[in-house]
């Protein structure tokens, strides 16, 4: 048997990082932390499809780097042949998940804004 690290929420909403020396140490595509990874940074992909074209260089590319190296930064760490090397690169993923958290806040903040001035100024898009 061999350590394995993972990453789950505490009861304060932070995240932490849990130690237990029961588990196998299998293939990083076996963990749990790494496949729900994946799957929000391929959703994030078709959610930032839908930003203006504008945006392409700004939030899009900010928004899918950070989703993108969530998971890359659990692959490698786990590639690591140590545990405190992986612990570090667990701890570089959660920095991006909270890049992520904060891009994502910023996008609901200019939603709101768009939508406040569009029904402020009586602005219409019209149907084409």
């Amino acid at each position: 048997m061999t350590n394995i690290i993972c990453c789950c929420p505490s009861k304060n909403g932070d995240w932490r990082v849990i130690f237990s020396r029961t588990m196998r140490r299998s293939g990083f595509r076996d963990l749990q932390i790494w496949a729900k990874g994946k799957v929000i940074c391929t959703d994030l992909y078709k959610f930032t499809k839908a930003f203006p074209d504008e945006e392409r260089f700004g939030l899009t590319s900010q928004i899918r780097r950070a989703a993108v190296s969530v998971i890359t930064n659990i692959a490698e760490g786990h590639a690591r042949s140590s545990n405190p090397d992986f612990i570090r690169f667990l701890y570089m993923s959660l920095g991006s998940i909270r890049e992520l958290e904060t891009l994502l806040e910023i996008c609901t903040m200019l939603t709101s804004a768009v939508t406040s001035l569009n029904s402020s100024s009586g602005f219409k898009k019209s149907a084409e």
